[in-house]
């Protein structure tokens, strides 16, 4: 399941994202995954925009149980027309994390991070509408670390606001603070309906 939002001014956007996913195989462990995304971006002037994001991440396939993020940027506008949008970002954020507790490691971990990013977003008229987002978390306060977070997705009308999406997601970690698999990779194809 997921849903997403937003309201745009001519100087502001306000947008929320969510998705929950589940998945049931035989002779393999039941995976969980869960996030919602919010972001808001103000316009200072026709190229540079300030952000504020906060999200969060909860994912049994990296064993863990709650990571909350929140950041500011800075961003440039390197592309805007009418269909297309390529913006850079960049700033400081700071996270909280509960893992899964492991025998000899401490479970709760809080990180202050710096921020890059790209944005990418195209459309053409309301038949196909393709966006994508990297976000890369570099640890201030354990150096060395890497965080990445990235989300694409294809949208395609098939009639009258019913449509066919194709999205990829990846979460990496080059080390995690407990033993834990690194990253966190999946691709779901859906039918939605945009109103």
């Amino acid at each position: 399941m997921g849903a997403d939002v937003a309201f745009r001014t001519t100087r502001n956007t306000l947008q929320f994202a969510s998705t929950s996913q589940f998945g049931s195989q035989a002779n393999a462990k039941n995976t969980n995954r869960f996030t919602f995304d919010s972001q808001y971006a103000r316009l200072l002037t026709e190229k540079w925009l300030a952000v504020g994001l906060f999200s969060l991440l909860r994912s049994n396939q990296q064993d863990l149980t709650l990571r909350s993020t929140y950041g500011g940027a800075f961003g440039r506008k390197l592309v805007q027309t009418d269909r297309t949008a390529l913006t850079v970002l960049g700033g400081g954020a700071f996270s909280h994390e509960s893992y899964v507790p492991q025998p000899g490691t401490e479970p709760i971990h809080n990180n202050a991070e710096s921020l890059l990013g790209v944005t990418f977003s195209t459309f053409r008229f309301k038949t196909l509408n393709l966006r994508s987002h990297a976000l890369v978390f570099p640890s201030l306060s354990d150096p060395g670390r890497l965080r990445l977070s990235s989300q694409s997705g294809l949208r395609i009308e098939l009639i009258r606001n019913f449509n066919w999406n194709l999205d990829l997601y990846e979460n990496y970690d080059t080390r995690p603070p407990v033993n834990a698999p690194k990253n966190d990779l999946g691709i779901t194809t859906s039918i939605g309906w945009t109103f």
